[in-house]
């Protein structure tokens, strides 16, 4: 009987691999998987595949009924170990579910403790990672814009940010004119509409913020023909915002000086430059207007065409989007996540192969216990964060973060399945429920009366001729019988 690869990987990366030998080849490899994390194995002894000793064992039972007098010349001894062997393997995988304690049967919650903890440390491990290349991302993203400050790949549109554009900082009109840049009022973004989506676009460069100053001479009068002119200085701040393909005038606000003679050679922005931080403190008195300030509604056709730029935002997030979308799936490939990637798969076959083996008869009966190990509920994989970055991105969708919606579905999944196989080792522990290895109980049951029989004694001697003397199923008196085949 094969009992499968004898030289065995245990390591995080290699369990995936090791595990796609079939399942009944792995009973052995899962065994030392508990021997090399130190904690108790289920068996003492290297054991054969179950599938092979199901075969044996079925064509015993087939022969001894349908084919006795042939039967009969088989050494005894044979038939026996075969029984051995079966009752070892029934023994071993009823330990997974249960342990043989000097106060009776008690659920193997430790084992289950384990390769549930195993597979958490793996998808905490991957939630690292991903944090990781969602981190590196964005900081990609700052660094090729020339940023100091992140922003939030899914924060949406109206996130709040530390970045302030250039020209709410110093005002410089976006270097379109010449004149000396002068610091902006701290509180300029009380006055601009939507201001967390434009300073956000401009962050990005999808459209710029620009704040332009000025001065100019109102209600200028001549008192007499030789008289000098008298005016008013109106100061002004303008906020524009667009990009090469045109700007639009989204705030303007103004401050107007006292009265005063002016010569008609003198220009209004000098004035309004050596007023801005000295007396009579223009900046200051921008800051006192805008401390309650509310934005002024735009006219439709500037409403319109900001509606439209902010649409280009939503669509340069969704393309971002996507892009980290695809960055995480070659970084699972065979980039930095590959590693986690493989170990957290590899934890979640542990996990169902352990249960597989150990409690047949709940996964049979227990549509819950299946759903959390393969149905549409199944414990998170690689397999699904794949199919979660690979989803369609609409700009109503900017704020939805693949992986805290898949870390948040992952510990509900586990929870429940660790709540459940905990329920199974309590009813075990109360001895209000088994988990007994019915196919291969069932399987010697068949084979033990089979030979039975056939008048089979594993203490007499062997028919002379040994078990290769030829016969034929149609001896006369001879009457068959089939047993049905299950597989494993």
């Amino acid at each position: 009987l094969s009992a499968g690869p004898t030289e065995r990987n245990y390591s995080d990366e290699a369990v995936l691999a090791e595990l796609n030998y079939p399942l009944d080849f792995n009973i052995n490899y899962l065994n030392g998987w508990l021997v090399a994390h130190g904690k108790q194995p289920f068996a003492t002894k290297r054991l054969p595949g179950p599938r092979d000793w199901l075969f044996a064992s079925r064509a015993y039972a087939q022969l001894g009924l349908e084919w006795p007098e042939h039967a009969a010349q088989i050494k005894p001894e044979r038939q026996a170990a075969l029984d051995a062997v079966g009752r070892d393997l029934e023994q071993a995988m009823k330990n997974i579910s249960t342990r043989l304690t000097a106060d009776g049967p008690q659920g193997n919650a430790p084992l289950f403790t384990e390769v549930i903890s195993n597979y958490t440390r793996h998808l905490g491990a991957f939630d690292v990672g991903l944090q990781a290349t969602q981190a590196t991302f964005v900081q990609e993203q700052a660094n090729q814009r020339e940023r100091s400050t992140p922003f939030d790949l899914y924060g949406g549109v109206e996130q709040q940010l530390q970045y302030r554009p250039t020209d709410m900082t110093n005002i410089t009109c976006a270097g379109l004119r010449g004149e000396a840049s002068v610091p902006a009022p701290h509180n300029l973004k009380n006055i601009i509409p939507n201001y967390n989506q434009i300073a956000l676009s401009d962050y990005l460069n999808v459209n710029k913020v620009y704040v332009c100053y000025g001065g100019e001479w109102t209600d200028i009068r001549r008192m007499c023909a030789r008289c000098s002119l008298s005016a008013i200085l109106r100061v002004f701040i303008q906020v524009g915002f667009g990009d090469s393909r045109g700007f639009i005038r989204v705030a303007t606000r103004s401050i107007y000086a006292a009265e005063r003679e002016v010569m008609e050679s003198q220009q209004p922005l000098p004035r309004a430059v050596a007023g801005w931080e000295q007396a009579p403190f223009y900046k200051a008195q921008f800051e006192e207007q805008f401390v309650n300030a509310t934005p002024a509604a735009l006219p439709p056709a500037e409403a319109s065409q900001l509606a439209a730029k902010i649409s280009d935002l939503e669509n340069a997030l969704v393309g971002l989007q996507q892009t980290f979308d695809a960055r995480v799936k070659s970084e699972m490939n065979g980039g930095s996540l590959k590693d986690d990637t493989v170990a957290l798969a590899g934890g979640k076959k542990l996990l169902e192969s352990f249960v597989a083996l150990g409690m047949p008869q709940a996964l049979e009966s227990d549509d819950l216990l299946r759903s959390l190990l393969y149905g549409n509920q199944s414990l998170v994989d690689d397999q699904q964060v794949i199919a979660a970055y690979t989803r369609p991105i609409s700009t109503t969708q900017l704020t939805i973060n693949p992986r805290l919606e898949l870390m948040a579905t992952a510990t509900k999944r586990h929870e429940a399945l660790g709540e459940l196989l905990t329920r199974y080792t309590d009813a075990i522990n109360a001895e209000s429920y088994s988990e007994p290895i019915s196919l291969i109980n069932n399987t010697r049951l068949q084979m033990n009366l089979s030979m039975t029989l056939a008048g089979i004694d594993a203490g007499a001697p062997p028919v002379p001729g040994g078990p290769d003397v030829p016969g034929t199923p149609d001896t006369p008196g001879s009457q068959r019988f089939f047993l049905p085949f299950v597989g494993l």
